[in-house]
């Protein structure tokens, strides 16, 4: 199932796991005790609606992802990093293990390049996606873990600016 998103610039066709990780949708949702997506969602007009058509495809590449529980079910790796966090920082960061899907991570990272992670971040702003925000970490991880660090510390930057625009 996918959802209409538009603005006065255009009209783009997004995944449902997409939309439903927005904040701003299932506030939404919860205010106007409906999810369905027979209706077009409106979206500011302050960002290029192709910009967000690549925001949502980078999501939807890093949740097709997926990672093995120690029961033997398979979550996305979106949804592995953002509620199971302590046992990535646990199993992979601390011990400084090579995290899951690390080359098609940087494959992703690769097609969309620091610029436009940076630019991710900014959209986020409105969109309010926690498990994008994990995925743009997971690439700092994977940079760091590749030893490209110069990148890593760019895309720290925006991070960092971001939040001390919205919470500071």
């Amino acid at each position: 199932m996918n959802y209409t998103l538009r603005n006065t610039y255009g009209t783009i066709s997004v995944s449902d796991k997409f939309v439903n990780s927005c904040k701003v949708f299932t506030n939404l949702f919860e205010d106007t005790e409906n999810c369905d997506n027979l209706e077009p969602l409106t979206i500011t007009d302050s960002y290029d609606i192709n910009d967000v058509k690549q925001l949502a495809n980078f999501y939807d590449e890093l949740d097709a992802l997926s990672v093995e529980l120690d029961n033997g079910d398979n979550i996305s790796y979106l949804e592995y990093i953002t509620t199971h966090q302590q046992e990535f920082i646990q199993t992979y960061t601390n011990m400084r293990r090579k995290p899951p899907h690390c080359k098609k991570v940087m494959e992703i990272y690769q097609c969309y390049g620091s610029a436009k992670l940076q630019e991710f971040i900014q959209l986020d702003s409105f969109f309010n996606n926690q498990k994008l925000i994990r995925g743009i970490m997971l690439c700092i991880v994977v940079f760091i873990y590749v030893d490209d660090k110069g990148q890593a510390d760019e895309i720290m930057k925006t991070l960092m600016r971001v939040v001390e625009d919205q919470y500071i």
